[in-house]
């Protein structure tokens, strides 16, 4: 339709166009015979409840009707439109059912352009003197009644949507009475598509006292810039759509902050990309450290050092091949020998082909052979030939495509002054088109359906491109901005305070070992300590408990059966120094001393501080780890020879993922001896043996209901 050029004449009222109608005179429902709508009287009918939606109405109908037309044929301007488009807003604000009388009388009217009641010269609700047609007195009546309906068609449509969470979703957090031990606490709450939310959180059920506001956030999850007062707070939130209209506030939910709770704010998001290098390298080191890595590597680590250089120089001396690895055969059969020898084996040639790239391209950084950073630019800029949605593509198998990502994003950062800008724009290209793959598979899903396995890494490993390439290819801002939300709001998902892991000994030692390497690079590149977060001051418990030094058999989870005490020294290794705790240092000891990371991750994090063992013969011998249902008991958890054990599962995570055993199941060893065990082998997940029989209670102890 027709609309005025300069909708700023418009007005109810004298004085501002968004100046709400007077409170005072009834309105007198007529059409000026000028287009002078100042000398319209002020509007307000009866003020009862039950005519509420027609005040709305006819303030949108005023508007709509009264507007200033043009009075030439043809197609309006695009300020024109715009203007009108922006007119309920200037009555109603966000008010949905002004939006939806506006939404109605603007369909009826083009329904009634198209029929012929209006022409050209185009307002249907204009006067004869201004269009030179007459109108039908029952279209502006129909379109009068349809305004006002659609008020209540189309501006009750925008409802929030509350259904509770269901099994695989993360649920609406804080839940009602939540005692948070993380100060702010994150929230989160079911997804609607194309909406952008608004957080409050007040001090009373009323919210009449709202102490935090926050508006326009664009994920299902929020946590605060800022850290809270102790004590009780509610929360609610709304959505609004890309028109501005809202939807109603969600019921109110209880928490309360403790004063102990660990003070852990996720700044906003231009503080946080801000504290990001300019300049590479930006992953595991900032420029401005590379200084004391070199210094280290002719001074206290210079033993360290010198294994890098051993590693460079057999590279050096058997280059590794970049020729593209092969894509599975048309008539392949999925998860058959053949299938896993390419799936894997692509994997281990993306890995050893681009951690040499990286390892070469560090050890030159901190002061090795230049030759090594020139053999690193050879391999990084013939694997960036490679197809990206091809064999290593990131959704064809992501085996292969998730450490081709982090390795050549780790590469690229370490010899990026050796790279030509026509190099440069060449990886930039690749990590573009890698980068959006896995950043459309993740986000905004893996927010509020975190318990992929996979995608459990998949989204810190984006978060390694995007500081890579931050400033230099589009979208890299927001792949840094999501795996940030992740880790604030929906990160570790397979365990909860008490630090257990519902998926096994073995999947949460390559899960959390891979973890850290993120925790290094989020700590260097923008001051975030993973380790502060709660459930990592309880997470060596869970190995210690389940399997004291000695033992062999990981409990529950894949791959567990034969898994010894001893292999968990690598992470607890870790943890002990990152928390500081003075029990898995004595872990570890028991089991044989620390064991650093290796390779450059080992050099970037130093010689492990020295932390001294406490015995834990003080500590209870048997323990419950709430979160993920198991409960470990021990008569001692000092040797597991000299022990006996019994370990016990009913868990609110099921039998998800890789933790595929029933509630009810449970192991027990004795004396270092297997006694009631599980049965089978994994050989590939979902196998017709993994499916068929270890997901069944049939290979398991259990305690069967009516079965």
């Amino acid at each position: 339709m027709i609309v005025a050029e300069d909708q700023d004449d418009v007005a109810l009222t004298p004085g501002r166009p968004d100046q709400p109608p007077s409170h005072t005179t009834h309105c007198k429902h007529r059409r000026p015979a000028t287009d002078k709508l100042e000398k319209l009287p002020p509007f307000e009918p009866p003020c009862r409840p039950i005519l509420c939606l027609l005040r709305h109405g006819c303030r949108l109908l005023l508007t709509v009707v009264l507007h200033k037309p043009i009075i030439v044929p043809g197609r309006p301007s695009s300020k024109a439109i715009q203007d009108y488009r922006r007119t309920p807003q200037r009555l109603g604000g966000k008010d949905p059912v002004i939006w939806g009388c506006y939404r109605g009388m603007v369909l009826l009217q083009s329904v009634a352009g198209r029929s012929g009641v209006c022409r050209a010269g185009g307002d249907p609700m204009a006067s004869d003197a201004e269009k030179g047609v007459g109108m039908d007195r029952k279209w502006f009546g129909l379109i009068v009644v349809v305004g006002l309906l659609a008020g209540s068609v189309f501006g009750a449509d925008l409802k929030l949507d509350e259904k509770a969470a269901v099994g695989g979703e993360w649920g609406y957090r804080p839940e009602d009475g939540d005692a948070s031990a993380v100060n702010p606490p994150s929230f989160s709450w079911r997804p609607v598509k194309g909406m952008v939310w608004e957080v409050q959180c007040a001090r009373d059920a009323g919210f009449a006292d709202v102490v935090y506001r926050v508006e326009k956030v664009e994920f299902n999850v929020h946590c605060p810039p800022r850290v809270f007062e102790p004590g009780a707070y509610y929360w609610r939130y709304r959505g609004a759509d890309s028109q501005g209209q809202v939807t109603n506030w969600s019921i109110a939910r209880k928490f309360s902050i403790g004063a102990d709770a660990v003070k852990m704010p996720m700044p906003v998001r231009e503080e946080l990309l801000g504290r990001i290098p300019k300049s590479h390298p930006r992953l595991f080191v900032r420029p401005e450290n590379v200084g004391k890595l070199r210094a280290a590597a002719t001074g206290p680590m210079k033993k360290e050092f010198a294994e890098l250089v051993r590693q460079c120089d057999r590279l050096m001396a058997n280059p590794v091949s970049t020729v593209e690895p092969a894509t599975y055969p048309k008539d392949i059969v999925r998860n058959s020998d053949p299938w896993r020898e390419i799936w894997w084996g692509n994997r281990e040639k993306v890995i050893r082909t681009l951690n040499g790239a990286a390892t070469l391209g560090f050890t030159r950084l901190i002061g090795g052979k230049e030759q090594y950073g020139q053999e690193a630019r050879r391999i990084l800029l013939e694997c960036a030939t490679w197809d990206p949605k091809g064999s290593t593509g990131y959704r064809y198998n992501d085996e292969a495509g998730m450490p081709y990502n982090y390795y050549f994003s780790r590469t690229y950062s370490f010899i990026n002054d050796l790279l030509s800008e026509q190099e440069k724009d060449l990886c930039r290209k690749v990590m573009k088109i890698r980068g959006d793959e896995m950043y459309a598979h993740l986000c905004p899903g893996h927010l509020w359906r975190p318990y992929g396995s996979h995608q459990n890494r998949a989204w810190h490993f984006l978060g390694e491109v995007g500081l890579a390439f931050l400033g230099e290819v589009e979208g890299a801002d927001d792949w840094v901005w999501f795996a940030m939300n992740v880790f604030f709001n929906a990160y570790p998902v397979w365990s909860d305070d008490d630090g257990g892991w519902h998926e096994g000994t073995s999947y949460w030692a390559s899960y959390q070992n891979r973890f850290t390497w993120w925790a290094d690079v989020m700590r260097e590149a923008m001051g975030i300590d993973a380790y502060r977060k709660p459930y990592y001051s309880q997470a060596g418990y869970y190995a210690m408990y389940l399997m004291p030094p000695g033992k062999v058999g990981g409990g529950f989870g894949d791959l567990t059966a034969a898994r010894t005490a001893k292999s968990n020294v690598p992470l607890m290794s870790d943890f002990a120094a990152q928390a500081g705790n003075g029990h898995w240092q004595w872990y570890v000891e028991q089991l044989g001393g620390p064991t650093a990371a290796g390779g450059y991750i080992g050099f970037v994090r130093g010689q492990l501080p020295k932390v001294e063992a406490v015995s834990p013969k003080d500590l209870p011998a048997s323990r419950l780890f709430a979160g993920t249902g198991q409960a470990y008991l021990n008569t001692s958890i000092m040797d597991a020879g000299d022990s006996v054990q019994v370990v016990f599962k009913s868990s609110p995570f099921g039998t998800q993922s890789h933790g595929y055993e029933a509630s009810n199941s449970f192991l027990l060893w004795g004396y270092g001896q297997r006694l009631l065990i599980r049965s089978g082998y994994r050989d590939s997940y979902g196998s017709d043996h993994h499916k068929n029989w270890m997901w069944s209670t049939r290979s398991v102890n259990n305690i069967t209901v009516g079965g």
